[in-house]
C-alpha cells in the first residue's frame, strides 16, 4: 500500500473543518451553496433521484451503490493513495463518535439504571389541570380512531381536556375524526406538514395560558391515566413534559422487533438517565405537553423538520428550561415494519437534526457558558449526533474496504486494538437494547426463553442500525437544501400490546 504523506494526513482534518464552518455559519441556508448538498429546484436533481430510490423496494438499489463505491475504493486503494489517511481517520472518526454519541449515552444509561421516584401530585382538588390535546394528522384514516378514543376515554380525576385534529390530508380523515367526537380544523393548503399544521389550528383556537398543550400523533394509543399523570408534574409549574414513549409493534418481523429494542433502551435507560443527571430529558416528536403560553411563543419559531429537538434548543436557550420526564404517563407509537420507510424516516429525521445543528449549537455553547448551564452544552454536543453517524458510515464504506483489501488490520490500527475497538462497539450497540428489554420489566428473575428472546431482538437492533443508519444518513447530506416535511410515514390500525 503506498505510504500516506503530509497531505494525506492534513486532508483527514478537513472533516473537523467543515464541522467548524458549519458551526460558524449558524444557517442551514450555508447547506445551499454546496454543490454536493442539492436542493429540489437545482439541476442536479439529486432529490428526485432520492425521491426514486426511496419508493417502492428500490432501495435495494441504495445499497448496491455504496457496496460497489466501498469495493471501488477498497480496488482504488491497492494502486493510489486514498485522499485521506486510513490510520488518522480512524482515530478523528473515534475520538469524535465516542465523545459525542457512545459516552454520553452510556453516562445517561447507567444513571438510569435505577427508577426515578413516582411523580407526586400537587393539585388542588378543586382546580384541575387544563390540556389542549392537537393531535396533526395527514391521511391517517386507517389509525385516527386509535389517539381520538384512547384521549376520549382518558380516566380524568385530576384533568380537563379538549381535543382537536389538525388535519392537512385529502382523505376522509377529518370525517371520521369529526364522527369520533373530535373538533376537526382543516389547514387551507393540505400537505402542508406538521408544523404548519398545528400552527393553524392553534391561531384558531382562543388561548389560555394557563392550560397545556399535547402533541399526538395520529397512530398513538395512550394509556387510560395519561393525561392524569402528565397532570401530576403540570401542577408543579413545570414549562415541558414529556411521556413514556412505548412501541407499537407493526409486525413481528426483525425490523419490528429490533426497533422496539432500540427504543426500550432510550425509554428506559437514557431519557430517565438524562432526567436524573441534568433534570431534563429529550423531548421525542409525540406524547410532549408544554405550558401554553411558552408554546405560542417557541413554536411559530419552528424552523426544521424536526420540531422536538428544534424545540429543546429554543427551552433552553429563551427559558432556561429542561423537560421534565415522567415514567407513568405511557404512550405508544407504531414504528416502522420495513427498511424502506425506516429508511425515509430518518433520513427526515437526520435533515431537521443537521438543521438543528447549524442553527443552534453555537448560540447553546455560549448561553451554556456565560450561564454555567452543563445541560445547555450537552444539548450542543448532542446537535452533532448526525455528524458522528456521517463519519461512522464514511468509515464504514471508505476505510474498512480499504483495510481489508490491503489486508490490514482495521483503520491501519494494530490488530489487538482493532479488535479491541470492534468488541467494544460490539458490545456497546447489542448491549444497550438488552438492556433495556431486561429492565423495562418489573421481574425480579425471567426465564431463559425470553432472555433469548430479548438478545435476538438486540441482534435485531444491531442489525437495522447496520443497514438503515448509513444508507439515511448520506441521502440526509444530499438533501440538506429540502426544507418542505420531505417524507409521510404511512401507519397501520394497531393496538398496544400487554
Amino acid at each position: 500500500m503506498p505510504q500516506p504523506n503530509g497531505s494525506t494526513v492534513a486532508r483527514s482534518w478537513l472533516v473537523l473543518a467543515f464541522f467548524v464552518k458549519a458551526i460558524r455559519h449558524g444557517s442551514p441556508a450555508f447547506y445551499d451553496r454546496i454543490p454536493i448538498f442539492p436542493g429540489a429546484d437545482q439541476h442536479w436533481g439529486g432529490s428526485v433521484l432520492i425521491d426514486w430510490l426511496l419508493t417502492g423496494r428500490r432501495w435495494i438499489w441504495g445499497y448496491v451503490g455504496v457496496f460497489a463505491c466501498s469495493m471501488g475504493m477498497g480496488c482504488l486503494s491497492l494502486y493510489y493513495p486514498l485522499p485521506v489517511d486510513t490510520k488518522a481517520f480512524t482515530l478523528i472518526a473515534l475520538c469524535v463518535i465516542v465523545l459525542f454519541n457512545m459516552f454520553p449515552i452510556v453516562v445517561f444509561s447507567i444513571a438510569g439504571i435505577r427508577r426515578l421516584p413516582p411523580s407526586v401530585a400537587n393539585i388542588d382538588s378543586c382546580k384541575r389541570v387544563r390540556f389542549l390535546v392537537i393531535i396533526a394528522a395527514y391521511n391517517e384514516s386507517g389509525v385516527i380512531h386509535n389517539s381520538i378514543t384512547s384521549i376520549l376515554g382518558q380516566q380524568s380525576v385530576l384533568s380537563d381536556r379538549k381535543l382537536v385534529v389538525a388535519f392537512n390530508g385529502t382523505d376522509d380523515t377529518g370525517a371520521i375524526a369529526t364522527r369520533l367526537g373530535a373538533e376537526v380544523i382543516t389547514t387551507p393548503k393540505p400537505r402542508c406538514g406538521k408544523t404548519q399544521a398545528i400552527s393553524y389550528a392553534m391561531a384558531q383556537i382562543v388561548p389560555d395560558p394557563e392550560r397545556y398543550v399535547v402533541i399526538l400523533d395520529a397512530d398513538n394509543l395512550t394509556n387510560p391515566d395519561f393525561l392524569d399523570q402528565l397532570a401530576r408534574v403540570a401542577s408543579t409549574g413545570v414549562l415541558a413534559i414529556q411521556g413514556n414513549h412505548r412501541v407499537l409493534l407493526a409486525n413481528s418481523n426483525w425490523v419490528s422487533r429490533g426497533l422496539a429494542a432500540g427504543y426500550a433502551a432510550s425509554s428506559r435507560l437514557f431519557n430517565p438517565g438524562r432526567a436524573r443527571l441534568l433534570e431534563s430529558a429529550l423531548l421525542c416528536g409525540t406524547g410532549f405537553a408544554v405550558r401554553e403560553d411558552v408554546f405560542r411563543n417557541l413554536w411559530p419559531k419552528i424552523r426544521t423538520q424536526t420540531e422536538d429537538i428544534e424545540l429543546n434548543a429554543l427551552l433552553s436557550l429563551e427559558y432556561g428550561s429542561g423537560t421534565q420526564w415522567v415514567q407513568e404517563a405511557q404512550f405508544f407509537d407504531e414504528k416502522p415494519d420495513s427498511i424502506r420507510v425506516a429508511i425515509r424516516q430518518r433520513v427526515r429525521w437526520m435533515v431537521g437534526h443537521m438543521r438543528c445543528f447549524s442553527l443552534y449549537t453555537l448560540p447553546l455553547l455560549k448561553y451554556g457558558a456565560k450561564n454555567r448551564d452543563l445541560r445547555a452544552i450537552e444539548l450542543a454536543a448532542y446537535y452533532t449526533v448526525p455528524w458522528t453517524i456521517l463519519l461512522a458510515a464514511l468509515w464504514l464504506t471508505v476505510v474498512f474496504p480499504a483495510s481489508l483489501f490491503d489486508g490490514l488490520p482495521i483503520g491501519g490500527m494494530s490488530q489487538q486494538l482493532s479488535l479491541s475497538v470492534s468488541g467494544l462497539i460490539g458490545v456497546y450497540i447489542v448491549g444497550m437494547p438488552f438492556a433495556g428489554q431486561m429492565l423495562s420489566s418489573d421481574a425480579v428473575r425471567m426465564p431463559p426463553s425470553v432472555v433469548i428472546c430479548a438478545l435476538r431482538d438486540a441482534f435485531s437492533s444491531s442489525l437495522f442500525a447496520l443497514l438503515v443508519w448509513p444508507l439515511a444518513i448520506m441521502l440526509a447530506t444530499l438533501m440538506l437544501a429540502r426544507d418542505d416535511w420531505i417524507f409521510h410515514t404511512p401507519h397501520k390500525a394497531l393496538k398496544a400490546s400487554k
